[in-house]
């Protein structure tokens, strides 16, 4: 990790998708399969939104009685204007955006394709793999001698 961080090093590249008429259940199977929150929702080949496990979650506890669980869809809970960046974006840019936007999840693009999705879960594997190498610590390390050692920094 000498080189300058970039988006490429730290997302999920190519994420698995679904479409706004795939099945909740289907997406909570996808989701479970390759253990991801995150599902970017694609009409054609247009990026259209992005969903996430908890949405799914939330969704199907509401109770309405004209509803059929089982027949619940993307469409029906999704987040229509995701956060999107290009490749190129610097990261430190993208980062205080998702914070300051309050968002875990960032869908990147690159000629107006989907390439990949940055996750607060993809921040905090890449962040701490660079703390890990910057401060030359094992991982063994006990947590009280890694807060030592950042005090001391």
């Amino acid at each position: 990790m000498k080189k300058k961080p970039n988006l490429m090093t730290a997302m999920t590249p190519f994420p698995y998708s679904v479409t706004l008429d795939t099945l909740f259940s289907d997406a909570r199977k996808l989701m479970k399969e390759h253990s991801v929150n995150y599902l970017p929702i694609m009409d054609e080949k247009k990026l259209v939104g992005v969903i996430a496990r908890h949405d799914i979650k939330a969704r199907k506890k509401i109770r309405l009685v004209t509803e059929d669980k089982s027949k619940l869809q993307i469409k029906d809970a999704y987040i229509a204007k995701p956060y999107v960046v290009d490749i190129h974006e610097p990261p430190e840019n993208v980062l205080l955006a998702m914070a300051k936007l309050r968002h875990s999840a960032t869908l990147v693009i690159k000629q107006e394709k989907l390439v990949g999705i940055l996750t607060y879960l993809d921040v905090c594997r890449y962040m701490g793999n660079y703390l890990k190498e910057k401060l030359q610590v094992s991982i063994m390390m006990q947590p009280s001698n890694l807060f030592k050692l950042w005090l001391d920094s």
